[in-house]
C-alpha cells in the first residue's frame, strides 16, 4: 500500500469524509485531499511535517506509524520491533534518534526551560 493509500485507509477506517476529517484535525480539505491522491506539496515534499503531525495526534498514533501500516492491522511497538533484522533495528534507531534531535532543537528553540527528557518529565 503506497502512503497516500495508507493515509485515506486511516480516515475511512474512522469513517470520516474529508470535510469531517479536516474540521476534527485542523488540516484543510485541500491539503487532505492532495495527500490522499499522492500530490506533490507545493513545496516539493510528498507530505507537509505540519500535517502528518496534526493527522497522527487525530489518529492518536505516531507519524511514522501513520505511514508505515494499515490501521486495521494495529500491532504494538514490540511485535513491529521483532520483525526488524538487525540492520533494520538499526536504521530505525538512528531514525528515532534523529527525531529526538528534532524535538529538542524545536523545545531548545522555545526555551531551555521547557525541555522534556525521554520520561516524559520536565527538566
Amino acid at each position: 500500500m503506497q502512503m497516500n493509500e495508507t493515509i485515506k485507509a486511516w480516515r475511512k477506517a474512522a469513517g470520516l469524509t474529508l470535510e469531517q476529517l479536516a474540521e476534527a484535525s485542523h488540516v484543510d480539505r485541500s491539503s487532505l485531499n492532495r495527500i490522499e491522491l499522492g500530490l506533490d506539496h507545493p513545496k516539493g515534499r510528498k507530505f507537509d511535517e505540519t500535517h502528518l503531525r496534526k493527522l497522527a495526534k487525530f489518529y492518536g498514533v505516531q507519524p511514522w506509524q501513520l505511514l508505515a501500516y494499515d490501521p486495521a492491522e494495529r500491532h504494538s511497538f514490540d511485535e513491529l520491533w521483532a520483525q526488524l533484522n538487525p540492520s533494520e533495528r538499526a536504521e530505525a534507531e538512528d531514525f528515532l534518534r534523529y527525531l529526538l534531535s528534532k524535538r529538542r532543537t524545536v523545545h531548545s528553540q522555545e526555551g531551555a526551560a521547557d525541555l522534556v527528557d525521554l520520561s516524559g518529565g520536565r527538566r
